[in-house]
């Protein structure tokens, strides 16, 4: 029986107000049109998830209140065998060992930072200090959207789609780009240079954790050197002057495999080196790279399974999940 809302009404245009509402930074993907929603008349919140093949993917843990966690899951398994909750926290994952899921591999990082501190200052911030400079020295500005201006907008979503069209390669993405859609619990930032406008910031409010996602980060291919960098910044300084103290950069992919439970000896080197193929072939550790110079703490995040004995059917869904495309 295939996983499906249950009889009462649920609008999809309150999906935004959910995931700001109760949402971390993977809860964006319930934003992509393709992800299924699921909730219950007796728990607050929703679910969001994917269905290939006799397996579901459940993404990210489900934005509602602790509470009602374990009866918007329970009833969830009356619909699906096959689970795979993808790109979960440790405290979900710790909570779900053993009832709900009985085998683990910890893939990623959460990578996060409280704007308080000043990422730029100390010896470690040489390299972003220098990007900074690039950015100053190229006429950068950089300035936050907070009027109603339709012809800025379309700008913005001009390199929105210039950012789009120039992706090339295999790809991995929660959401689709799309910059003005479900603007509740959103904030822009763009850059400009001698009037053009060539970078665009966008941060979701995560009200659960009294912050902010700095979802999308997009330049014009011909930004100068340090644009994404001079944008990142002045969104944290924006938020420092607001007693901000905690942003997140979303996901990013481990080096290798990390924690892993419940597999056999097969599985677990199966798994480490289909991970580093795919690390390889998608060039994961790009975001990575990038984040780091901003000096992020890291908060683990997990992939667990329903069952033990899992198969093609649990590695497609997730594909599908993570939208991998190879073009």
């Amino acid at each position: 029986m295939d996983p499906s809302p249950t009889p009462h009404t649920f609008p999809r245009e309150i999906v935004p107000l959910e995931v700001q509402r109760y949402g971390n930074s993977v809860s964006i993907a319930l934003l992509d049109p393709g992800c299924q929603i699921f909730t219950t008349p007796s728990t607050e919140g929703i679910l969001g998830y994917y269905k290939v093949a006799n397996s579901a993917v459940v993404i990210g843990d489900p934005p509602c209140p602790t509470t009602d966690l374990p009866v918007m899951i329970e009833s969830f398994r009356g619909n699906a065998k096959n689970i795979v909750y993808a790109t979960v926290s440790k405290q979900f994952s710790d909570w779900a060992m053993g009832k709900v899921a009985c085998s683990l591999i910890q893939i990623g990082d959460e990578l996060t930072v409280n704007p308080q501190n000043d990422p730029s200052e100390g010896p470690k911030a040489r390299k972003l200090r220098n990007k900074l400079s690039a950015a100053t020295r190229a006429g950068v500005v950089v300035k936050e959207y907070v009027t109603n201006d339709p012809s800025l907008e379309k700008k913005m979503e001009a390199v929105a789609s210039s950012w789009v069209t120039n992706r090339k390669g295999p790809q991995v993405f929660l959401a689709n780009v799309d910059i003005f859609d479900a603007r509740q619990g959103k904030r822009w930032f763009y850059a400009e240079q001698e009037g053009h406008i060539i970078g665009v910031l966008l941060l979701n409010e995560l009200k659960a954790r009294q912050g902010w996602l700095f979802n999308l980060l997009l330049v014009t291919p011909d930004a100068p050197v340090g644009t994404t960098e001079k944008l990142v910044m002045t969104g944290l300084e924006t938020l420092r002057k607001e007693n901000c103290q905690f942003v997140s950069f979303g996901v990013v992919p481990s080096l290798t495999l990390g924690e892993i439970r419940g597999l056999g000896p097969i599985k677990t080197w199966l798994a480490k080196s289909a991970f580093k193929a795919v690390r390889f072939f998608f060039s994961l550790d790009g975001r990575r790279d990038y984040w780091e110079k901003f000096q992020p703490n890291y908060e683990p995040s997990y992939v667990l399974f329903s069952r033990s004995n899992m198969g093609i059917s649990e590695l497609l869904a997730i594909l599908r999940a993570y939208n991998v495309s190879i073009y």
